[in-house]
């Protein structure tokens, strides 16, 4: 299978994987089902960005989730049920709590149970919505932050649980500024300023939840340099998990695909990323995030530096920027396949950027052959 972006689509491409939408169980759109006009209208609709097609140059590549797709889904749904809750009655209760810390305990062991932490962010994203998926995903990348950093399992737990909580104060802010399909004004982004302050506020009255794990979430917006809100916190100041969760909170908002700007790539965001180390992110937790986290995902197209375009076959977590890649002609045919870590004959080799031209057309010689 490889990846493509929503508008290099063409009908009768092949799904290769399942897309599935809000919290259903079942899939939106199915593994084997070829694609029609009607069907990638529906895709530009549902906001998903792109999604993985068989083709003859990708057929032994093979996507692998961070976590069981069950028990990504059943998260979501808890999840949006307690936000639900709170939009009722703003009140965390202790079955909100026990909910909670069921989803993070759970999310912590199947990460556990990987044998390589090395996060997909495209695969991850094989759903619609936003605000109740992105509680999700910014808890799962911290976790694994926190499992390269050396965490507890206690501590991973109270991780995960901040990182599905991090934006629960968003629970208090007004539903047509969070759902405003267009840029804030600068009025609508300082009522948005105030949900780590509506979290501690919303949380604090549950004496389960710890001093520690309030002002993680509270301070899950604050900068290194001191510029972050609410309270303007710098360096080590900045509770540990909100140093982890702020890397998280940026990476999967960059590649989220948003009403008013489509999602990043994930090599665009890491790279907007490094640019902000010093003064946005601790740097240390920084390069522990850039081993998470697939630079260029398998199945993704990209350029090399010797003019050729190519396919991702596999990462490695020591070195995230040099993947195995099978380069490919201009009628998408396999050319032969170069391991960039670990083959010193492809030394001088390095990947510049992701192989999909602004024309839609250059890619459908890729999809599978009947």
């Amino acid at each position: 299978m490889i990846y493509l972006p929503l508008e290099h689509l063409k009908p009768g491409m092949v799904v290769a994987k399942n897309i599935y939408m809000d919290f259903s169980f079942l899939p939106l759109i199915t593994k084997g089902q070829v694609l029609n006009t009607f069907i990638i209208r529906q895709l530009k609709l549902k906001e998903i960005s792109g999604l993985y097609v068989e083709s003859d140059v990708g057929n032994d590549i093979v996507v692998k989730s961070i976590i069981d797709n069950d028990l990504k889904r059943s998260t979501i749904s808890g999840v949006k049920e307690i936000f639900s809750s709170l939009e009722k009655n703003t009140q965390f209760t202790q079955d909100d709590f026990k909910s909670v810390s069921k989803m993070a305990n759970d999310l912590v062991l199947n990460i556990l149970s990987n044998d390589e932490l090395l996060i997909n962010m495209i695969e991850l994203k094989s759903h619609s919505n936003y605000t109740y998926y992105h509680c999700l995903c910014v808890s799962i990348i911290s976790v694994v932050i926190g499992i390269k950093h050396e965490l507890e399992y206690a501590d991973l737990v109270n991780l995960a649980t901040c990182g599905l909580l991090h934006d629960i104060g968003k629970a208090m802010i007004p539903i047509e500024i969070l759902d405003k399909p267009s840029y804030l004004t600068d009025e609508e982004f300082e009522i948005i300023k105030t949900h780590p302050g509506c979290a501690k506020l919303l949380l604090e009255a549950n004496k389960n939840i710890s001093y520690e794990m309030l002002n993680s979430i509270k301070g899950h917006h604050e900068k290194f340099d001191g510029s972050g809100y609410p309270d303007g916190l710098s360096g080590y100041d900045i509770p540990l998990f909100s140093r982890i969760i702020a890397i998280a909170d940026v990476y999967d908002a960059l590649t989220s695909q948003r009403a008013y700007r489509k999602a990043w790539f994930p090599s665009d965001a890491i790279e907007y990323m490094m640019g902000c180390a010093e003064s946005h992110f601790d740097t240390d937790l920084l390069k522990t995030f850039l081993t998470t986290v697939a630079v260029y995902p398998e199945g993704t197209i990209v350029l090399l530096s010797n003019g050729e375009k190519a396919v991702v076959i596999k990462n490695y977590s020591e070195n995230t920027l040099r993947p195995s890649v099978r380069t490919i002609n201009e009628k998408g045919e396999h050319m032969e396949e170069l391991n960039l870590m670990h083959d010193k004959k492809c030394m001088n080799i390095v990947i510049t950027g992701m192989g999909y031209d602004k024309e839609s057309g250059n890619f459908v010689t890729l999809q599978k052959k009947e």
